[in-house]
């Protein structure tokens, strides 16, 4: 049977450099054999401007190269980027798909969308999701207030949005947005490095790290210039990308130096280790849905991604992936015996989800 194409997500602000990296990655000489599609969507009514930039290392187009009429990745109907794939996918066997979202767009509906529909018999699987910084804007989006409106098209596919949610009216400020962005995440290209001054350099990297690590302390970072990233960072070669989950970085705000640090209180990351404790499986799902499906949950908690490795009654090793109300609890082979889940939110009281999760242990 042949393997489902893994789907990598690639976000960021606009002008973080997406689009410099996807032509880094399908250049790359160390690519060898593997297959790569790419579908595009820019904020722009001239979606072609771009496709001829895309060529392989000798120059010729990807002929893979394929772009959604309005510029949407998220339309009111869930399943329209699945069908776009599982087209693309019917014409040439893929290994990898690059997904360039929107410079405006909230990840967690298309990374729900892939979860939802894997167990329906759709040819592709989503591998990983990398988010583009622009260092040297960071600090500055992430300390602003000014509000994005809801961005909407109603040419070619119909009435789409890049936030599902925003089709109500909801806006996100830049703030809100980037954090979004990073919470789900797996990996995040610090990029543009070249551009701070060399006077502050040491100290913007360092706070720029400690920050992201107050976000989602489980996404691998990488530095960059030009989006420039080693092609095994980028492209994992094995059959998923999810790694179990190590305890959280702790950083001291202590700093030998003159510090300038965003701190982020109403962003929460959990870690909880139950070590070698085998949980009821079926009671795991029941609490995970009572604390994921109404938000914020009963205990004032508002959680936006969970992660991590289980054992359970059946003697088997399981991940956990969730986004906002959407989880899967899922087999896997070759991971820590031992149960270490992250929980990123708001609102989030440690004992109390403690004790919530410690009711699924047996005993």
């Amino acid at each position: 049977m042949e393997s489902k194409c893994k789907v990598i997500i690639v976000c960021g602000f606009l002008g973080s450099g997406k689009t410099t990296l996807i032509e880094g990655i399908l250049k790359a000489p160390s690519l060898g054999d593997r297959k790569i599609g790419v579908i595009q969507n820019e904020y722009s009514d001239q979606m072609g401007m771009e496709g001829a930039l895309m060529k392989d290392a000798s120059g010729n187009d990807i002929e893979d190269f394929y772009e959604m009429p309005n510029g949407c990745i998220c339309c009111s109907g869930k399943g329209d980027l699945i069908n776009t794939l599982d087209t693309l996918l019917s014409k040439k066997h893929l290994d990898y798909v690059l997904v360039e979202m929107n410079g405006l767009a909230d990840p967690s509906q298309i990374v729900q969308t892939f979860w939802v529909d894997d167990g329906l018999g759709s040819m592709v699987i989503l591998h990983q999701t990398i988010a583009l910084v622009d260092v040297g804007s960071f600090g500055r989006k992430l300390a602003s207030s000014k509000v994005i409106e809801a961005v909407e098209s109603t040419k070619g596919l119909g009435s789409g949005v890049y936030f599902e949610e925003q089709a109500s009216g909801k806006e996100y400020s830049e703030r809100d947005l980037l954090l979004r962005q990073l919470v789900y995440a797996d990996k995040i290209l610090l990029n543009k490095i070249d551009l701070i001054p060399s006077s502050t350099f040491e100290q913007t990297l360092s706070e720029v790290r400690d920050l992201i690590t107050q976000v989602n302390p489980t996404a691998e970072l990488h530095e960059s210039t030009y989006s420039h990233a080693d092609l095994d960072f980028l492209i994992d070669k094995s059959d998923t990308a999810i790694k179990p989950s190590p305890p959280p970085h702790t950083h001291s705000h202590d700093c030998s130096h003159s510090c300038t640090h965003i701190h982020l209180p109403d962003i929460q990351s959990i870690f909880l280790d139950f070590g070698a404790s085998l949980f009821d499986l079926q009671q795991l799902e029941r609490c995970l849905g009572e604390l994921l499906w109404e938000q914020p949950n009963s205990m004032g908690a508002t959680i936006m991604r969970c992660k991590g490795t289980l054992n359970a009654n059946d003697g088997c090793n399981y991940m956990l992936q969730g986004v906002e109300e959407v989880f899967e609890v899922k087999r896997v082979e070759g991971v820590s015996t031992n149960t270490k889940l992250l929980f990123i939110g708001r609102g989030i009281d440690r004992h109390a989800l403690f004790k919530v999760l410690q009711s699924c242990v047996l005993v």
